[in-house]
């Protein structure tokens, strides 16, 4: 029986390079688009869209922060209000350090307040087309190293 190939992507090796010299932290990136929708499946469309871009991110070496997995199946609690949520995810934003927008998001109107707040943080923010996972993984390396040449963590 053959031994597991021990060898590690090029993009994991990179990461781990770039994060050993920024002291070990994590660069987190938020990942926007619609939720709501008419019915379940729709929903569960949304989610899933977010889901892979999730993958995406995460393959570029960002630790990807997606409130659609996290909460997919909470808008039934009795007595917590969608204001809860929206503000909730806002929060979650905040302590992020990029957005990338998953496209449809300029329907929501969740997203559209992810997208005010950011501009207003001065976010880097990522707008790809559709799942282009080779291009979107590049360009999430070149500013996560551009980050890590110089730019602290926010607190």
């Amino acid at each position: 029986m053959r031994k597991a190939s021990k060898r590690v992507p090029e993009t994991i090796k990179r990461w781990q390079r770039a994060a050993s010299r920024v002291r070990g932290s994590f660069r987190l990136c938020y990942v926007a688009g619609p939720f709501r929708a008419p019915t379940p499946w729709q929903v569960e469309q949304n989610v899933r869209r977010a889901e892979e871009w999730s993958v995406v991110v995460a393959r570029a070496g960002w630790v990807p922060v997606c409130s659609h997995t996290m909460y997919r199946h909470f808008d039934e609690l009795d007595g917590v209000h969608s204001e809860f949520w929206l503000g909730g995810t806002l929060e979650l934003l905040r302590r992020c350090d990029a957005v990338v927008f998953v496209p449809g998001w300029m329907y929501s109107k969740g997203s559209c307040g992810e997208y005010a707040l950011g501009n207003k943080l001065g976010m880097p923010m990522w707008f790809p087309g559709p799942p282009d996972e080779e291009v979107t993984v590049g360009v999430l390396q070149s500013v996560m190293a551009c980050w890590l040449l110089g730019q602290p963590k926010k607190t």
